[in-house]
């Protein structure tokens, strides 16, 4: 991977009865770490949500993770996650990790069939992530991993992120907007509502020669 980020944000839409909870519990890493009584690292990234207990159904909530290269070079992070009963690789994808993985990226990176996951199993859960790309744009730092759902466009997640099309397009290339599923990496911004920019990951004052 040319570049990596400590960070990216995961788009995890909110169907009947997810609470942040259940959101914090499936995705548990070093940024958000799963603590009955710390919602801080996501709240401050949702400054919409007023009260913890009470989140719109039909919303989205934004979850900070760490953003990795992966074997493979490619960037992502591998969550675990406890199976329980009536899981299968769809239903996991689908409803636990609201189509931020695949059941097919699922079924690649775990060793049980799908027809028997064992009850006590962990799986290993990728989701993957962007860090920008300085060739399209260096005005942005951080990325939303946005599952794309049937009403949203082009238009409408311009409009929701503040982003022009011509620049989501040209981060996400080939990609149809209005298809309805798939993932697309969208900027998103920090607690005080900026854009981070683009960090090159090169070490900055490595090569400097000091005279003395």
């Amino acid at each position: 991977c040319r570049t990596s980020c400590p960070l990216a944000l995961a788009s995890y839409y909110l169907e009947n009865g997810t609470t942040l909870s259940v959101i914090n519990q499936n995705l548990n890493s070093s940024i958000a770490p799963y603590d009955q009584i710390n919602f801080d690292p996501i709240l401050r990234y949702n400054s919409n949500i007023k009260d913890k207990d009470r989140i719109q159904m039909g919303s989205r909530v934004l979850v900070p993770f760490p953003c990795e290269c992966q074997p493979g070079d490619f960037l992502g992070h591998n969550f675990s996650y406890s199976v329980r009963q009536e899981d299968t690789y769809e239903r996991v994808a689908i409803s636990n990790y609201a189509n931020l993985t695949t059941m097919e990226s699922l079924q690649a990176r775990n060793p049980f069939p799908a027809t028997n996951i064992p009850l006590s199993a962990t799986l290993n859960v990728l989701v993957n992530c962007s860090c920008g790309d300085e060739s399209v744009s260096k005005d942005f730092g951080l990325f939303v991993t946005y599952p794309l759902r049937p009403e949203d466009s082009l238009s409408s997640i311009a409009r929701s992120s503040g982003v022009s099309a011509d620049i989501l397009q040209r981060y996400n290339p080939g990609v149809n907007f209005n298809s309805g599923n798939g993932i697309v990496y969208v900027p998103g911004r920090d607690p005080n509502g900026a854009f981070p920019p683009f960090k090159s990951s090169k070490q900055d004052g490595v090569h400097h020669h000091h005279h003395h």
